[in-house]
């Protein structure tokens, strides 16, 4: 599925602490200080170090061409960029309080009101991102080529026919464009709202962004915004990736009571269509999966795409309520709240003459295929007549074949609603218990326990044709969606060290995770809707490479996270490393260093990123072939 977006929650964490820019102090702009501006802007290259994935397994046999594993579209060579992002940032905070109390303007009204307003103020926030690599990068970002080697034959790897003919052939120029339309420039009025304080109670209105939760690098109780890594890809910024909602937020402050002290209470409603899997990333990123779509990777002539997104309804309506607390020395939370997956619902649908026969309104009429809610579309190729042997001039074919193939098949994505339920608590080991460890600095201990209720699932038998179709007694159209139960849960350690003989000045920050995941009653052939190869099905042997054997993915996860980091110089040379570890058999290792030169930033890092397969779980594996290199400019006030 082309647009399949998995890495929503891999490296955001690992991008999330490598950003080694500390908040700024917005600048006043009036001699009050009530509006204050803030701006980070930032410019980098990055340069990948190794050749992006081509793999082929040749047979000897017809079709010359049977299978295909990790193949990457499309192929960069190393030394070629592979981003160029220009980023831009601008913050406005303008504090309304001190007009009221001075009869203001209207504001003064709201001094008539039964209730005294403690605070009021609203935050508007600007965001410009830009991505030049497809204006002045490589050849195969900035041009066609790419596509039309594939379709033109050229390294003669790939017989064209047998995936796009005629009329079904990918349209390369709305490619083209789609990907430079969404993935060249994005100018957003990013946050609007309003905040108002009465007593205890505080009101946050309009668009924003509400994180919970104790983790880095995955999210388990912080899943109320989507993250979107269609722009920039996954080694960018997590609070840059976050997706802003329109929500009401409410916290009201409850006090103590016996041994529990500071206690509130916050809940939020949201209505937005928001989803981390829209848009996607488009054919052609430098940031696409593996072997998306046909075999070449470039759009596909025989499979059509739809992506749904939730109705702006009440039902569809995110919200939940949390509860947080301090006792016993610890920071306790509990939540329970309404939301979409990161992942989509993935379903396909094919006719059922599949694979020869194709989808159309002409053959299945105007609705949907039954069972499937994707549109199906009037998309009519003609085919030559039908002759009957012995009079078969040229241009005829056989009664029961097709000059061409497809669209024989669409995929769908569609939103998955999850209820998110967890616990959080935050404690410091006692000093003197840290000591006994031979730590310098205090231990904090962070854990988050979260069950997911209704979490998008996918089964090699549930999304492949050749099995739910062909390969079954009861073969359907479609084998429809899969959802399942997960228990999720994250332990971390925090410290502050000394190690002397590297650093006699600065402790060294030193943050550790560990993260589980278990899904329940998980099928045995579950799987990420991402192809691990294509293999020539024994049903349709002459079409070639054409069955995705998707990646396999398992119902015990373990995932292992390190971030190192300290300072020389007096703040200005910040050197950091971070490490990731899938239990399921992939590295990330990236160190960085950063100079600091108030109110400019460089930064200069390497993103290693290595698996003997693909696999699921932490995906990191899917991205195993971006090796690169990181040159970032940055300026905060």
């Amino acid at each position: 599925m082309k647009r399949f977006a998995r890495l929503a929650s891999v490296a955001s964490g690992l991008a999330a602490i490598l950003s080694a820019a500390a908040p700024a102090e917005a600048v006043p702009l009036d001699e009050e200080g009530t509006i204050r501006l803030g701006v980070r802007t930032y410019v980098n290259a990055r340069v990948g170090t190794e050749q992006t994935d081509k793999t082929y397994v040749v047979s000897d046999t017809k079709p010359a061409y049977t299978l295909l594993t990790s193949q990457t579209f499309p192929q960069s060579p190393a030394g070629h960029l592979r981003q160029n992002r220009s980023f831009i940032e601008a913050q406005l905070d303008h504090d309304l309080t001190n007009l009221i109390k001075k009869d203001f303007g209207p504001l003064a009204l709201l001094k008539d009101l039964p209730f005294k307003i403690d605070l009021m103020k609203y935050t508007l926030t600007y965001r410009g991102e830009f991505e030049n690599l497809y204006n002045w990068g490589p050849s195969e970002f900035s041009g066609s080529d790419a596509y039309r080697e594939l379709l033109e034959n050229a390294d003669g790897q790939f017989d064209p026919p047998n995936t796009c003919t005629l009329q079904s052939c990918p349209d390369i120029p709305f490619a083209r464009y789609n990907l430079r339309h969404l993935g060249t420039a994005r100018n957003r009025l990013f946050q609007a709202f309003v905040d108002i304080e009465v007593d205890e109670l505080f009101i946050r209105a309009g668009r924003q962004i509400l994180v919970w939760g104790e983790t880095d690098v995955f999210r388990l109780i912080d899943n109320i915004n989507p993250i979107d890594s269609s722009f920039g890809g996954f080694l960018i910024d997590l609070d840059e990736r976050r997706v802003p909602i329109d929500m009401i937020r409410l916290n009201y402050g409850l006090g103590s009571y016996g041994p529990i002290t500071e206690a509130f209470v916050e809940g939020y409603a949201a209505w937005d269509t928001s989803v981390s899997y829209y848009p996607g990333n488009l054919p052609g990123s430098a940031w696409t999966l593996p072997n998306l779509g046909t075999p070449q990777g470039v759009p596909s002539g025989t499979q059509r795409n739809f992506i749904f997104r939730p109705p702006m309804n009440f039902d569809s309506t995110r919200g939940g309520a949390r509860l947080v607390f301090n006792a016993l020395d610890a920071t306790f939370s509990l939540a329970h709240y309404y939301t979409y997956a990161d992942l989509p619902a993935a379903q396909t649908c094919v006719a059922a003459g599949f694979p020869v026969q194709k989808i159309s309104t002409a053959r299945f009429g105007s609705g949907p295929i039954p069972g499937c809610p994707a549109p199906v579309f009037n998309d009519p190729i003609s085919q030559p007549p039908i002759c009957i042997a012995p009079n078969v001039p040229a241009g005829c074919r056989q009664p029961g074949t097709f000059v061409q193939v497809g669209p024989t098949a669409i995929s769908v994505q569609l939103p998955a609603r999850m209820q998110v339920s967890g616990l959080s608590t935050t404690f410091a080991v006692p000093s003197d218990w840290a000591g006994v460890l031979g730590l310098t600095g205090e231990l904090i201990v962070r854990s988050e326990l979260a069950y997911f209720k209704d979490e998008p699932a996918a089964a090699q038998s549930q999304l492949d044709p050749f099995i739910y179709l062909l390969g079954s007694p009861n073969p359907q159209q479609t084998g429809g969606t899969m959802k399942r139960d997960s228990i999720n849960f994250v332990l971390g350690l925090d410290t502050n060290q000394f190690i002397r003989f590297l650093n006699p000045l600065n402790s060294f920050f030193i943050s550790t995770q560990f993260f589980y995941k278990h899904i329940k009653n998980a099928p045995d052939d579950m799987v990420l809707p991402v192809p691990a190869k294509y293999i020539a099905s024994p049903i349709q042997p002459s079409l070639g490479a054409i069955e995705p054997i998707f990646v396999k993915n398992y119902a015990n996860q373990y995932v292992q996270t390190l971030f190192i980091g300290t300072s020389y110089a007096g703040g200005r040379v910040e050197p950091s490393f971070t490490a990731l570890y899938d239990w399921s058999g992939a590295v990330t290792l990236i160190p960085s260093v950063t100079f600091v030169h108030d109110p400019f930033r460089f930064t200069l890092s390497y993103d290693y990123l290595e698996a003997g397969s693909l696999k699921g779980n932490s995906g990191v594996s899917l991205l195993r072939d971006r090796d690169n290199v990181l040159f970032q400019f940055e300026y905060v006030i």
